[in-house]
């Protein structure tokens, strides 16, 4: 008995030791544990420094946070410093993210030549459908998916039809970076039985370009958001030649509808950012991009111009107006 005490005093601290490696040592300690179940894929977030996009950031930002997804914002340089941009593609790859999320037309295009591998979704990005990588046989078409600003051709078309007497004949200025954008338009309206004539200009062509939709004896003009095109003096042409030859001009800006354009849709900044957020979600989840796709807005914003309509001599129909709360022209408006 005597000896086996004297065996227990002997291992007792043997035993002590032991316990406490297999206690601290052999198994993940509780922070370990936790940051292994809470670890969450990170996101880089690629932008330009604009106006428009603050509002879907925020909320895209938002719903981030609410997730407890890491990200991190970088934002492209202004000009063509090629050592500038070199280091936004350095932090990028130092961040090591999961997802790339771009945000404008002029970042998506760098991330996809610059960015490659990582799978993307993008927002804000006029005239989609015509990005290269959004054609099926793109290499990079298999990683890049995201929410467009344009409104769905045949719900603009629909909306055109039911807002004022049928137009017959409408015509689409488009330059190379909207034709597939201007040609989906005029698939639309053909099943809706309106001719749509598309004239391919750019900027410094444009007088003569409106010389020859003058000549078309159109009753519409679509406005795409195209930059090639449209600044602020050829749209202020644009819009005094409409009103003094009496054509409606649809338009894809408040502003613009504000300014003397007849009527217009356009994406909900806010909403766009849910939309993003919800295909960022999706693709974290195990989903793939391929299959997300280019989708169009699903919530959309329209505004009309009264004053616009009375003086170019056409009627907006009751149930029209009375959907649109965003209405220009009358003598309360400032």
């Amino acid at each position: 008995m005597a000896g086996t005490r004297e065996h227990i005093k002997r291992i007792g601290p043997f035993i002590l030791v032991w316990l406490v490696i297999h206690t601290f040592v052999s198994r993940p300690s509780i922070t370990q544990a936790e940051n292994t179940k809470t670890a969450s894929p990170s996101i880089a977030i690629l932008l330009t420094d604009h106006p428009t996009y603050r509002e879907p950031l925020a909320v895209i930002e938002q719903r981030l946070k609410a997730k407890d997804r890491p990200y991190q914002i970088h934002t492209l340089p202004k000009g063509e410093d090629a050592k500038d941009k070199e280091k936004i593609i350095q932090e990028v790859a130092g961040q090591k993210p999961n997802l790339l999320l771009t945000i404008g037309r002029e970042a998506t295009a760098f991330a996809a030549e610059k960015i490659p591998d990582l799978p993307m979704i993008f927002c804000m990005v006029p005239n989609a459908f015509d990005l290269p990588y959004s054609a099926k046989e793109n290499p990079q078409h298999a990683r890049l998916a995201g929410v467009t600003t344009d409104i769905d051709p045949k719900e603009l078309m629909e909306w055109i039809t039911k807002a004022v007497a049928k137009p017959k004949n409408l015509v689409i200025l488009y330059s190379a970076r909207s034709k597939k954008t201007a040609e989906a338009f005029r698939t639309a309206g053909k099943k809706m039985d309106l001719v749509t004539t598309l004239i391919e200009t750019q900027k410094k062509d444009f007088a003569a370009a409106v010389k020859t939709l003058a000549g078309t004896g159109s009753d519409g003009v679509v406005m795409l958001p195209d930059a090639a095109i449209y600044d602020t003096p050829n749209t202020r042409h644009l819009l005094l030649w409409a009103i003094r030859s009496k054509v409606p001009v649809w338009t894809f800006s408040s502003n613009i509808v504000k300014a003397g354009a007849l009527a217009g849709q356009f994406c909900d900044m806010k909403e766009t950012g849910v939309q993003t957020a919800e295909m960022v979600e999706k693709v974290l989840a195990g989903g793939k991009v391929a299959e997300l796709g280019i989708q169009y807005a699903k919530t959309v914003k329209r505004a009309v111009n009264e004053r616009t309509a009375e003086l170019i001599e056409v009627t907006f129909a009751p149930e029209v107006l009375k959907a649109t709360p965003e209405r220009y022209g009358r003598a309360q408006d400032p």
